[in-house]
């Protein structure tokens, strides 16, 4: 097959700007109501803000639709009280802001209905994983992560839509700074997202050897965030929920290179939950193009996890402009379904018969997994026992480090930059990063 590099480009996007508090409220639904409270002022109502599942979501008070109240499983509206049942199979209520959703939920456009797609505003879980710690932090121009348990997560989630710029990530020593990028870089990664969405900083993406128990992360300008802190994982079971848009469910075959790098980490795959997705909407999706640098249907993408149980969230589309796959981040913001940046995307036509290695090796980087050496030898990851394709090995001069070039030096790895000779096994320090998603169950 041809050679076809899984690189990114380097973003991030967090918060707002603003100098006042950052609110920064989801546009309403359309109706005559936005919550339940505009229905009735003293709960349990025989009144809601419901919608009657025809046209365009419009929402207006009246008696509930179904029995099904907020977080139950549903196959469709009629399922629901409010008549919105998720894209995800979770019924939910509408919302203006964040104060009319109840504690654990935050306030987001998202999808409803399972097949012919609609959005709406409406309350949703904030987190599939239980938090250690939720903090609301900016305006400013950074923001200081704490103190937290070794491998511990941490989510920042954008409250508006400003794209500041990460510039720097310090601790004791500075680990991430952006005007150091080539190949001479710090040696250690722990933050990283391929376009503005949500941001998941692992401390450490090594196995040990950050000191101090305060980092922080400095911006080019003033930003806005919620940061949610997520203890590591003890599970060994990881499940996956596949948003089919456009394609076809593929053969469980398909998964089998997934099960094999899951194994060699001690680590199974369990339930693969399908969801097809159709529609108009559907199909204007199923095609990602680029505008300047970035794919700006992805943040629509992320939304249809909305509602999900702890899981990596794959959203398989026919074609992504420029990429066979890509992960929401490194890791991806995995615990916070529905999130921009929360999930996998793979292009399954143009992956073509290299699916299921595309697969594995995206879920590799949204569980926490940097490429053992960049195309043009750049080093981001910090673990000991990778092998690593040094710059010199490109023999025909090319700037590149092909999978030819590095036979024996991490050619075979499966998060090698280049899948011409990508095998499943994973290293014991790779298998311990990602053994500490706090998604495993």
């Amino acid at each position: 097959m041809a050679r076809q590099a899984l690189t990114f480009a380097l973003l991030a996007a967090l918060g707002c700007g603003d100098d006042g508090p950052a609110v920064c409220p989801p546009e309403p639904t359309a109706g005559t109501c936005g919550s339940d409270a505009e229905c009735c002022a003293s709960p349990p109502c025989d009144t809601r803000c419901v919608w009657d599942g025809s046209g365009e979501v419009a929402l207006a008070c009246g008696p509930s639709v179904g029995d099904g109240e907020s977080g139950d499983e549903c196959t469709s509206g009629a399922d629901c009280a409010t008549g919105l049942c998720l894209a995800a199979g979770r019924c939910a209520t509408a919302c203006r802001a964040r104060a009319d959703c109840a504690t654990g939920e935050r306030c987001q456009s998202v999808w409803v209905e399972r097949a012919d797609l609609r959005r709406a505003t409406l309350c949703v879980p904030e987190a599939s994983a239980p938090l250690l710690a939720r903090e609301a932090h900016g305006p400013s121009e950074s923001v200081v992560l704490g103190p937290a348990p070794l491998g511990a997560h941490h989510v920042l989630l954008p409250r508006c839509e400003a794209r500041p710029r990460l510039l720097t990530l310090e601790g004791t020593a500075r680990l991430f700074d952006v005007d150091a990028l080539g190949p001479d870089a710090p040696p250690i990664n722990p933050l990283f997202a391929p376009f503005p969405g949500a941001i998941t900083v692992a401390l450490p993406s090594a196995v040990d050897g950050l000191t101090g128990d305060e980092h922080s992360a400095h911006f080019d300008e003033r930003a806005s965030w919620d940061r949610l802190v997520f203890a590591p994982g003890v599970g060994t079971i990881l499940d996956i929920d596949l948003f089919l848009i456009g394609v076809s469910e593929p053969a469980d075959a398909t998964f089998d290179p997934l099960r094999a790098m899951l194994a060699s980490a001690g680590l199974a795959l369990g339930a693969v939950r399908v969801h097809p997705v159709s529609g108009a909407v559907a199909e204007r999706l199923a095609i990602l193009d680029s505008e300047l640098g970035e794919l700006p249907e992805l943040p629509e993408l992320y939304a249809l996890g909305a509602g999900l149980p702890p899981s990596v969230p794959v959203f398989a589309v026919r074609q992504i402009d420029r990429f066979l796959g890509l992960a929401g981040g490194i890791p991806a913001a995995l615990p916070v379904p529905g999130a921009p940046s929360a999930g996998v995307v793979v292009g399954a036509d143009t992956a073509g018969d290299a699916l299921g290695m595309v697969l594995a090796h995206e879920i590799g980087h949204a569980l926490g997994l940097f490429h053992p050496v960049e195309a043009d030898g750049t080093r981001l990851e910090a673990l000991d026992d990778t092998p690593v394709c040094p710059l010199s090995a490109d023999v025909n001069g090319d700037g590149l480090l092909e999978a030819d070039e590095c036979i024996g030096a991490g050619a075979t790895n499966p998060l090698f930059w280049s899948l011409d000779l990508m095998g499943t096994t994973l290293t014991a320090d790779q298998a311990t990063i990602i053994g500490r998603s706090p998604v495993l169950r």
